[in-house]
């Protein structure tokens, strides 16, 4: 049994919301959800343009975070150069942090 925004849910018809699809969504798309709640998460989407949004809005996140490279890697000692470079440009004391 889950609970959705106060919705407890048993093999019965039970209405989500728009909020609710936003919590749970991540979970239907990873497929951890029972085969009821997907049903319950698939039919709202199919039926709220809203809902569509929002999914073509996640999906859309996650296709442009896949393309992300990592940043490039700072070369071996740059922050204790750097470090030292302004403590003696800016007469101060910066510690390592």
């Amino acid at each position: 049994m889950s609970d959705f925004g106060g919705h407890m849910l048993r093999e019965q018809l039970v209405e989500i919301t728009c909020n609710d699809i936003e919590e749970l969504y991540g979970d239907y798309r990873e497929g951890d959800l029972s085969k009821y709640e997907a049903t319950l998460v698939s039919s709202h989407i199919e039926q709220c343009e809203e809902c569509q949004a929002f999914v073509d809005t996640y999906e859309l996140v996650i296709a442009v975070a896949k393309t992300l490279q990592a940043p490039p890697r700072l070369p071996d000692g740059f922050k204790e150069r750097l470090r030292k470079g302004l403590n003696e440009r800016l007469g101060i004391s910066l510690s390592e942090a």
